[in-house]
């Protein structure tokens, strides 16, 4: 119900803002630019609520798991280009590394995107400009290993402690 009563009024804001960002008005690159601004802020409203959504169903036992038996490794070779098409992040570099091209594998695409794209991410925002992230897959006994890495500064043991506490950073 929150994420609901959350979403409705952005629905509109996103409508205008599409409408301003797609058409010539007379005001021009200025309207173009704070409309796809607009967007931008709407976008990431909408992945808070579907973080405290997931967050919520997580929580009450009711984890919303869509498996689909798919190519583990193009997933994520997908997902690094993804990651590196991005501007902030085009001048980083992932090393990656699978022996095998194909491993299928059952999983939720859009759980495990969220997992992995968290894990690089943070590691560049965390990280100085010269971290680099390694992603290793490999399989071994029809059991699959993922491996990423970075040559980042690392947790303390103190840090690692708070891992998986929640919200702490």
């Amino acid at each position: 119900n929150i994420t609901h009563d959350l979403k409705t009024p952005l629905s509109p804001i996103k409508g205008y803002a599409e409408v301003l960002s797609e058409q010539d008005i007379t005001s021009g690159e200025k309207v173009k630019r704070y409309s796809n601004v607009i967007l931008k802020n709407v976008s990431y409203i909408e992945s808070l609520i579907d973080d405290l959504k997931l967050t919520y169903q997580l929580e009450n036992g009711m984890i919303p798991i869509k498996r689909e038996e798919q190519n583990f490794v193009g997933f994520l070779r997908e997902l690094v280009i993804d990651i590196l098409n991005n501007p902030e992040y085009e001048n980083r570099i992932i090393h990656f590394d699978s022996a095998r091209e194909n491993i299928m594998f059952s999983f939720d695409r859009k759980l495990l995107t969220r997992a992995f794209q968290n894990l690089i991410v943070n590691a560049f925002v965390h990280g100085s400009e010269d971290t680099e992230v390694t992603i290793q897959i490999s399989v071994m006994d029809n059991i699959m290993e993922v491996i990423v890495s970075d040559n980042g500064n690392g947790m303390s043991p103190y840090e690692t402690n708070y891992l998986f506490q929640r919200y702490y950073r």
